[in-house]
């Protein structure tokens, strides 16, 4: 067998060696984390808190349970002595630091108490993903960061369940539908060349930023949060709809980031990894080389347009 149908073969395998027991709502599990993913979050962090190193930061893993033997997950990238990580799930296991007993309403976790959150591998198994956006905006400070990963493409991995892809229009809409500021939307296009066969997933990632809101916008907010509970399927017998409304969260300390702007991480590592790829073996420089030489070719054949 040639080793690129080994490396998917193995993906598959891998995907279908994560537990399926049913969780509520659809669960919110962390699902298989490919090498791609663990490099373009490694590029989040390189881009965005390299100058944040010495500062305290509160740091939050949405779907961070280490599920399959070997699996890479973000512990490691987020290590630095002054910032404390805390992994989430809806189930224990390891790497998981704060259990939530409901996916889209996280009671555990206190509003505005974290600086940034991350998530990978994670939103493409949630039924209502967009329910789950609120609670991460929630979870943020005024201020904070936030970077998602998720697959545009990729085989079915049920865990247990597999509902979405994502591009980056998906991405931005998302972050505008939450009320919050788009910094930098990608999704993976180009092929680079992973061992692990991960190119095939084609993650598409944003960076947001949660605004500082005055007392008018942060009630507003509130109660768009409160409303996307009160209408989800099961949420009368969760209480939700006979519930009075809850108070608006007392205002925390807001985050020390400046409002941010794109500094094209993900576009500077994908150059970055092709760069690689034609560094090693002579197979992936071989690929790199075709391709560029077709796209080469097409430039002169296709209409010119705008960039996609």
């Amino acid at each position: 067998m040639r080793r690129t149908g080994w490396s998917l073969w193995r993906i598959r395998k891998s995907c279908t060696m994560i537990k399926r027991d049913r969780k509520p709502f659809g669960g919110l599990p962390g699902g298989f984390m490919h090498q791609s993913s663990f490099d373009k979050m490694e590029a989040f962090r390189d881009g965005y808190l390299a100058e944040y190193r010495n500062s305290p930061l509160e740091i939050l893993d949405i779907g961070s349970q280490v599920a399959t033997q070997r699996q890479l997950n973000y512990r490691p990238l987020f290590d630095a002595a002054a910032w404390r990580y805390t992994g989430m799930d809806i189930e224990p296991g390891e790497n998981v630091d704060v259990v939530v007993r409901n996916p889209y309403d996280w009671k555990e976790i206190a509003a505005e108490s974290f600086d940034v959150v991350v998530s990978g591998q994670t939103l493409e198994h949630v039924k209502f993903f967009w329910v789950t956006a609120f609670e991460i905006v929630r979870a943020l400070k005024e201020g904070g960061l936030a970077c998602l990963i998720a697959p545009g493409a990729g085989v079915e991995h049920r865990f247990p369940v597999d509902c979405w892809r994502f591009y980056r229009d998906g991405m931005a809409a998302l972050c505008e539908f939450a009320g919050v500021r788009t910094v930098e939307v990608y999704t993976q296009w180009k092929g680079l060349y992973y061992e692990d066969g991960s190119e095939i997933w084609r993650d598409s990632c944003v960076v947001l930023q949660k605004p500082r809101l005055a007392d008018r916008g942060r009630r507003s907010f509130h109660e768009r949060v409160e409303m996307q509970k009160r209408v989800l399927t099961g949420a009368w017998e969760e209480g939700y709809l006979a519930a009075p409304p809850s108070p608006v969260p007392d205002r925390r300390a807001p985050s020390g980031f400046p409002e941010m702007t794109s500094r094209d991480v993900f576009p500077r590592f994908e150059h970055a990894r092709e760069e690689e790829a034609l560094r090693q073996s002579f197979r992936l420089r071989r690929k790199l080389i075709r391709k560029r030489w077709k796209s080469f070719k097409r430039s002169f054949t296709q209409p010119l347009g705008d960039d996609v």
